[in-house]
Formats: C-alpha cells, sequence, structure tokens
C-alpha cells in the first residue's frame, strides 16, 4: 500500500510575519541587492516553517488540530522568520532567536510527551487498545501482553510487557 500524500499545509501567511517582524524588516530579509524591493519569495519560508511544526506535532495531532491552533501558529511564525534571517548567512535579531528557542524547547516537549498542545485533541492515547492486548492465561495473575506486530508505533511512556510468542515468533 502506497504511504498517504501528506498535504501541504501552511500554518501562517506573509501578513502574520510581517505582524511579528515588521513589514520591513521582512522586505529586508527578502532584499538580496538592497534596493528596498523583495528578491525572494516568502511561500519557501512559510513552507519551512510548517514543516519544522509537522516534524515536532505531527506524531501527536492531526493537521486540522494544528492548523486551528494560535500557538502552533504562532511557532509556525517564529520557525519562518528564523529560516528567513539565517537564509543568507544573517544572524537572528535577539528578541527572535529567544523566541525560537523558546518555541522549539515546547514543541520538543510536546513530541516527547512531556507536555500538549493546548486546545487540541491528540491522535491517540497512550493505553493500548483491546484490538492489539492478548491475556496469556498461562502466566501468573493472567497478565495483558501487547502485540506490537498489530499495535500503533507511537511511542508510550508506560511500560508494556512483550507477548512473547508474537515477539519471536513461537506459534503453538
Amino acid at each position: 500500500m502506497p504511504a498517504a500524500a501528506i498535504p501541504s499545509q501552511t500554518y501562517c501567511n506573509q501578513a502574520d510575519c510581517e505582524s511579528k517582524m515588521s513589514t520591513y524588516g521582512v522586505t529586508g530579509a527578502l532584499d538580496d541587492n538592497a534596493d528596498s524591493t523583495a528578491d525572494a519569495s516568502i511561500t519557501q519560508s512559510l513552507s519551512h516553517g510548517a514543516n519544522r511544526v509537522n516534524f515536532f506535532l505531527l506524531a501527536k495531532y492531526d493537521y486540522s488540530e494544528i492548523a486551528q491552533s494560535p500557538i502552533a501558529c504562532e511557532w509556525a511564525v517564529v520557525e519562518s522568520l528564523a529560516w528567513l534571517f539565517r537564509r543568507r548567512g544573517n544572524p537572528l535579531p535577539v528578541g527572535l532567536a529567544a523566541d525560537l528557542k523558546e518555541a522549539e524547547a515546547a514543541m520538543s516537549a510536546i513530541q516527547k510527551g512531556e507536555a500538549t498542545l493546548p486546545d487540541a485533541a491528540p491522535l491517540a492515547t497512550n493505553l493500548p487498545s483491546w484490538e492489539n492486548v492478548r491475556v496469556d492465561r498461562n502466566f501468573r495473575f493472567g497478565k495483558n501482553r501487547v502485540i506490537r506486530r498489530e499495535s500503533d508505533p507511537t511511542p508510550n511512556p508506560n511500560p508494556e510487557l512483550p507477548d512473547y510468542p508474537s515477539e519471536f515468533g513461537i506459534y503453538w
């Protein structure tokens, strides 16, 4: 089965970037020959910002949930502006560098499962569902075991006992 196509989604636009860093700041970053006109397109920057947000959040949340989150939009703006300023080797403004560090720390915490995206429903719970659990009657107290090849590959912070017959190919 071929992989599902990932839709191209940007979580912010040029007006969002200009409200964060002023019209002159964005035009100055897009101006390659210092004639006060934008020579490059901001589209690649917006796409990069969306890809960075997707890198951190897409494993836990759906596109629609991320797109409706104002804080994810703010993080996409920060990532877009950071790429825009660094594309020619220019240093980041101090305030933007602090915002970038804060945004990536927050997104990393969400990616690790230490935090959640406010007002967004996660894709799945951290607990195994009944489709991928087998009760081993021969084991003391009949503990639940996880069948990994049928399980969702989402990392689970809770310890799981593997189903040894299915894990090591032992069938009877």
